[in-house]
């Protein structure tokens, strides 16, 4: 802390999103409209971003576009993170198109453990991420073709099987001696399609609420219906 570091390392997932365009449509259309159309999808990417637990890291202004970062178990973690930056980048995917933009983006998501935490000096500290995992997320944005989403095969495996995945070829980045295998991220797989579980494993961190679920099945064996909403 007093060297202006503070935090822990973590796992999490990584989102980065090129958003390009900005230039040509600053010198068609002029300020305003970049800045109606900036506000348009941004405001899409704070909505799904609450709805999905992701946080807006924060962005970077380069002569390419504008990029965002986003981080899904950190400041807070929550279930199915890796899952839940699919499906934001999946939103963001089919929303770009439905609002008939001129903007266009490129997303790359991984995942891996990183150092998350504040950096800066007494008078201002930021919240950020560092590490492998987060410069492989930006080097699968840079690789991404426009308007998909490409991730780390190691992050679609994190996930689970629900989701449509097209294994494309494994890419060559600065820093990595062996190819990355990746994916695009097609869509959601239909709930009937997802394979039954096989197996039974223990539920972990869950003694309050399994507490009140066998409080509910004795007031029910006692002949009063209950509901219970498991979600």
């Amino acid at each position: 802390a007093e060297a202006g570091v503070e935090g822990e390392h973590r796992k999490v997932s990584v989102m980065f999103v090129h958003l390009v365009g900005v230039n040509e449509l600053l010198e068609q259309d002029g300020p305003s409209a970049l800045l109606s159309q900036l506000q348009q999808y941004l405001s899409l990417v704070l909505d799904s971003a609450e709805r999905y637990g992701g946080f807006l890291l924060g962005n970077d202004i380069s002569a390419r576009g504008i990029k965002l970062i986003l981080v899904f178990g950190a400041p807070l973690a929550h279930e199915q993170d890796a899952a839940n930056a699919l499906r934001l980048g999946l939103e963001l995917a089919r929303g770009l198109p439905r609002m008939g933009l001129a903007l266009r983006h490129q997303i790359g998501i991984h995942s891996g453990f990183v150092f998350a935490g504040e950096v800066g000096s007494p008078l201002r500290r930021d919240y950020t991420v560092m590490g492998d995992a987060v410069n492989l997320a930006a080097r699968l944005m840079g690789a991404a073709p426009a308007g998909q989403v490409l991730i780390s095969r190691a992050i679609g495996q994190e996930a689970g099987p629900g989701f449509l995945l097209k294994e494309m070829a494994p890419i060559q980045v600065k820093g990595k001696k062996a190819p990355v295998p990746v994916c695009l991220v097609e869509g959601e797989a239909p709930a009937g399609a997802l394979p039954s579980p096989q197996t039974s494993s223990p539920l972990l961190g869950r003694e309050d609420e399994l507490s009140h679920l066998r409080k509910v099945c004795a007031v029910v064996e006692a002949g009063r219906g209950r509901v219970a909403v498991i979600e």
